[in-house]
């Protein structure tokens, strides 16, 4: 006769942690409540990054650099970063091609992000920013292990006024935290 209800059993219901598992973090885990762009024009704003249409970009306003600063609902370790271009990146002259990445920074303003020194820095060609599959620009891994949130400074263009970016993937996992008893 079998009981239920002992440590054994509960130990079984739950299944191991997947910490291996790379998936793509946006929009799932995104805090959209404390997300923001400095520079966006407000007709092509950063919430259009994630919603899988390349043809509704984020675009800038007043010059060609964008602040994008993300926050994750929970921490999270980052693998890569996919930038998708405009139209699949057709419209070259308003293609991002510097690119800086910082890691748990706060109220970083353009000239913060001009000064400081980034994760990551990334120049994009135009194969980066096509939808060719794949996970993007690979981070230096043991700088993003446990991200709250990210700024993604675009520094420089092809030669626009403007910058467009269609869309953006962040490829990674969730930190599971397990709480020992």
């Amino acid at each position: 006769m079998m009981m239920g209800g002992g440590a054994g059993a509960e130990a079984q219901a739950k299944p191991a942690l997947d910490t291996t598992t790379v998936h793509c973090l946006t929009p799932t885990l995104l805090d959209k409540t404390k997300c923001y762009c400095l520079n966006e024009n407000p007709n092509s704003a950063h919430e259009n990054l994630f919603i899988g249409d390349d043809l509704l970009p984020l675009k800038s306003d007043a010059d060609e650099q964008l602040l994008i600063h993300l926050v994750f609902n929970e921490f999270v370790r980052v693998r890569s970063l996919k930038f998708l271009g405009h139209r699949n990146g057709t419209d070259e002259e308003t293609n991002p091609t510097l690119v800086k990445v910082f890691v748990n920074r706060v109220d970083m303003g353009f000239s913060d992000a001009a000064d400081a020194i980034p994760a990551d820095e990334f120049e994009l060609s135009e194969e980066d920013l096509t939808d060719g599959g794949g996970e993007g620009k690979k981070v230096s891994f043991v700088k993003y292990q446990r991200v709250q949130s990210l700024t993604i400074f675009i520094e420089e263009n092809a030669g626009a006024d403007t910058t467009t970016l269609g869309g953006l993937k962040i490829f990674g996992m969730s930190v599971q935290v397990r709480q020992e008893h």
